[in-house]
């Protein structure tokens, strides 16, 4: 069931649940009405989120963007959880998830950005869309300093790190991550949307060709091709709650 709170006059909100109503907030000495049905909706939703069943809840999954619209029994939500939680039971899958975004990551640390930290899996409800959609997992870092110059250099850097993930699978390890590749080069290509006209000097294809070897051979340098398995297992444990 989907709950729902309105206002209903300054001083009452009333709680619903598949659009029928059935309670009604009013404000007391400890409260306003409106704390009140927050509280419901709240003890509602938490009712809600999807239980494990037995053993197949095998990573904490980020609903909060869902939890907040009221979805969290919609069957296409409830169907996409348990789709996440039956990959990641897949504790290889876990791994190449984990190694990809290792390898995002050092790379984005080596070039100095700051506060790179990675997230487990997420859903979340697209308003504009009106679609549900969510990540594996993703790494992320702070934004560069107001006033940083974009220089072609830069652009291939971030491009770099973009390339990563899919480089080190496919190329060190030789596994195809298709999927994970298209994620991370849609990504790039929104990025390319947004490089200075001055500086877009060549295709969007020709900057992700720089940018796999330009990863490639960060990514096999002794000291970093050992640091790469290190990370992945920090994650490892993150995601797993080892």
């Amino acid at each position: 069931m989907t709950a729902t709170i309105r206002k209903h006059r300054w001083d009452s909100w009333r709680g619903y649940l598949n659009g029928v109503k059935v309670a009604e907030f009013g404000n007391t000495p400890q409260q306003t009405a409106e704390e009140s049905a927050k509280k419901w909706l709240e003890g509602q939703q938490r009712k809600a989120t999807p239980q494990p069943r037995s053993s197949e809840a095998v990573v904490e999954i980020d609903c909060s963007g869902v939890a907040k619209y009221g979805y969290m029994t919609h069957p296409v939500f409830v169907k996409f959880y348990w789709d996440i939680q039956k990959d990641f039971s897949d504790h290889e899958f876990g791994r190449r998830v984990c190694v990809h975004e290792a390898a995002h990551a050092l790379l984005m640390e080596a070039d100095c950005i700051q506060n790179v930290r990675f997230l487990g899996p997420a859903i979340w409800f697209n308003q504009e869309s009106k679609q549900f959609e969510g990540r594996g997992a993703m790494v992320l870092g702070d934004d560069m300093p107001p006033g940083t110059e974009i220089t072609a250099d830069l652009i291939l850097n971030v491009s770099t790190h973009a390339a990563a993930g899919g480089v080190w699978l496919a190329d060190v390890e030789g596994v195809v991550d298709a999927q994970g590749e298209e994620r991370d080069y849609n990504d790039f290509l929104i990025r390319c949307g947004t490089t200075p006209p001055h500086l877009r000097t060549e295709s969007p294809e020709q900057l992700w060709k720089r940018a796999k070897a330009a990863a490639l051979k960060r990514l096999t340098e002794p000291r970093m091709k050992e640091k790469v398995p290190v990370r992945a297992e920090q994650y490892l444990a993150q995601l797993y709650g080892r």
